[in-house]
């Protein structure tokens, strides 16, 4: 991946596809997960690839993390019916960009779950996401291949704050680009 952050030509072969076969993306359940340093163009590009689907007529969110999380603490006490649940609509939209994630101020079992429920509900539903965030996805595979010094601070950073089932799902599923 680090080849293609010096020649970003080839970073953008990957990604124009993407956009550019909106359809494709969203009937095939292509996510994916934009990972770097800030000001990197992560929200930049999943935006473009939000606006594409919303020109092609499907409908698609743009929410950041910290306001999913509000959503979900509030989702069980406030909507009778699914129809004004704000959560229903993001776990079912055409295509959803999550923003921001990694920036909340703790993780707690409250945002894994948050996290892990809405990574589920999104692949059940068979329906493309764009997560944006800070958090080094490393594989687990390659954790385990370092030494035990090298392993002495745990599994990567992603599975430890977000859980190793909306990892494991992630990794089974999404696409990972780092910026």
């Amino acid at each position: 991946v680090e080849e293609e952050m010096t020649q970003p030509f080839h970073f953008y072969d990957q990604l124009n596809p993407y956009i550019r076969e909106i359809e494709t993306t969203i009937d095939q359940n292509y996510s994916c997960f934009f990972y770097g340093a800030n000001e990197s163009g992560k929200t930049f590009t999943a935006l473009h690839a939000l606006c594409a689907a919303i020109d092609a007529g499907y409908t698609g969110y743009y929410i950041q993390f910290r306001d999913y999380l509000s959503y979900h603490n509030e989702a069980n006490f406030q909507f009778d019916d699914d129809q004004s649940d704000p959560m229903s609509h993001l776990r079912h939209c055409h295509f959803l960009v999550v923003d921001e994630i990694g920036k909340e101020s703790s993780t707690t079992d409250n945002v894994k779950s948050a996290f892990e429920g809405l990574v589920k509900a999104r692949e059940a539903n068979h329906v493309p996401t764009i997560f944006c965030g800070n958090v080094n996805f490393m594989p687990t595979d390659r954790w385990k291949a370092q030494t035990q010094q090298e392993q002495q601070h745990g599994p990567p950073v992603f599975e430890r704050k977000y859980g190793h089932s909306a990892y494991n799902c992630m990794f089974r599923h999404f696409r990972f680009l780092m910026f």
